[in-house]
């Protein structure tokens, strides 16, 4: 285990990724929580759909994840799973190509600023350098 970067490099605050990780994999960037969060919706909408008969828990879960994606239903209704898992809309392609992109960029920028132990738990930041000196 070991810290996820934010794109400052800098340990993720109650992030955590597995160390043989790809770099890529290890850092979050601006959009993570919202690609997450559209993956986590397509994941739950995919499992409803190949429910014969959702339960009305699996409906409520589904339906208020969708409220938070613009092409998952069509407006204050319940969502229809297999409406738009297979077909997403611009609102899940677009920031899942940027954030890949942004993910991609990080891991550079990581694996040529920063050595073996610094690429695993992050760079020190300011503060922590600021509370070193004064220890000191």
């Amino acid at each position: 285990m070991c810290a996820a970067l934010t794109d400052r490099l800098t340990p993720a605050r109650g992030l955590l990724a597995v160390s043989t990780w790809p770099q890529e994999r290890r850092v979050v960037g601006p959009l993570s929580p919202r690609v997450d969060f559209l993956v986590a919706t397509v994941q739950v909408a995919a499992c409803a759909g190949r429910l014969d008969d959702p339960s009305p828990a699996a409906r409520r879960l589904l339906a208020r994840m969708a409220r938070n994606v613009p092409d998952a239903g069509s407006g204050f209704g319940e969502p229809d799973p297999e409406r738009w898992p297979s077909r997403p809309g611009p609102s899940w392609r677009s920031p899942r190509g940027r954030h890949a992109a942004a993910r991609a960029e990080l891991a550079q920028r990581a694996a040529a600023q920063l050595d073996e132990v610094a690429c695993l738990f992050g760079a020190a930041t300011l503060s922590d350098v600021a509370r070193k000196g004064a220890c000191a």
